[in-house]
């Protein structure tokens, strides 16, 4: 669906070069909503507007539905772009017109007659829950019902992409989660190719099918969501993750010093994806292991459609039993992590 290809951005201005995008190669699949995130600064921004070419790379190829935009003409890259719509951060509304107007505003200039225009228009309204402040302007918005009237904007051409620019960045997290319900339930509905940046965690785990990582205008890494969740491979993503899923800050490292009768302590950190979530994984290592399990926190939540949970636990028994216990959780699909006793990161596999 979306392709980029070696793909390099610099911006020339007055002082030295500034490299926005490194080489980027990326594929977005048709119906997937895929999420990019970074730091401010990452080059996120850059990288959407790469795919409606409202930027042009200084190097490499974009392909949108195996076509090469740098090979359209003017008029051939217009028709294009009305197939790829766009949300904003900050809504980008015309002031002056009433919502019922602004929606309509892009099929006024694709030449829509109309009778169907306004069928379309009230159609969008209908979609975004807005029918009933078809005649208010802008001023007279929330921050929610300003995104929706610049979801129904976008969608006016019938797009078969989406492009959100931190969309719901300006809003509160509840109407930042109606918010994201909505552009869900739009890509389920139509199918519609969703691609959005971000630099919050949640809206990557809330409606995301992948998501690439972005520092620096570099790709760290992309993947489905839970397995960047599960196993971060760079820094940035380690980091971001600990927005929501922060490891024990007690201090107490991963070991602890043998017991009289030989016994020792071990942290651990534990991810579950999936089924493996839901089942009573802890309570089948305390029946059939002889060590004693000290949870110090844990928290379970859903990324997208998946079942995803970590649980940071102490363990107590001999060596032999926590290495049994340790195998124990591995062969029932827990990822099993130890914690280190003062950077209080985690290391896969490190027991």
């Amino acid at each position: 669906m979306i392709r980029l290809e070696n793909v390099q951005k610099v911006y020339v201005g007055r002082g030295a070069p500034v490299e926005a995008l490194k080489n980027i190669n990326l594929t977005i699949r048709r119906g997937e909503i895929f999420g990019v995130i970074g730091e401010s600064g990452a080059g996120k921004s850059t990288l959407i507007r790469l795919i409606n070419f409202l930027e042009r790379p200084t190097g490499g190829r974009v392909w949108v539905d195996g076509v090469d935009l740098a090979t359209l003409s003017p008029e051939a890259l217009r028709k294009k772009r009305m197939k790829i719509g766009m949300i904003f951060q900050h809504f980008n509304l015309l002031w002056s017109r009433t919502v019922f107007e602004n929606v309509r505003f892009p099929l006024e200039l694709a030449g829509w007659p109309k009778d169907r225009a306004q069928a379309r228009v009230e159609a969008l309204l209908d979609l975004v829950g807005l029918r009933h402040r078809r005649d208010a302007y802008p001023a007279q918005l929330s921050g929610g019902e300003k995104q929706r009237v610049g979801i129904a904007r976008a969608l006016a051409n019938e797009p078969d992409i989406l492009l959100s620019d931190e969309a719901t960045s300006a809003l509160d997290p509840k109407t930042t989660d109606d918010i994201l319900d909505l552009i869900l339930s739009i890509n389920r509905r139509f199918g519609i190719t969703v691609v959005l940046i971000t630099h919050e965690m949640h809206v990557i785990e809330k409606i995301c099918d992948r998501v690439a990582v972005l520092d620096r205008g570099v790709i760290q890494e992309v993947g489905p969501v839970p397995d960047v969740f599960s196993r971060p491979k760079s820094a940035v993503a380690r980091r971001f993750i600990a927005e929501v899923f922060d490891p024990p800050s007690d201090g107490k490292g991963a070991s602890g010093p043998a017991e009289g009768d030989g016994r020792r302590t071990e942290a651990l950190r534990l991810v579950f994806v999936g089924a493996v979530a839901e089942a009573p994984i802890i309570h089948r290592l305390i029946r059939s292991h002889d060590v004693e399990v000290n949870i110090l926190r844990g928290e379970i939540k859903r990324l997208k459609d998946v079942p995803f949970g970590t649980l940071t636990v102490r363990l107590t028994g001999t060596p032999a039993e926590l290495t049994a216990a340790r195998a124990f959780l591995t062969e029932a699909g827990v990822i099993v992590e130890a914690v280190t006793p003062a950077s209080e990161e985690v290391t896969d596999g490190a027991l």
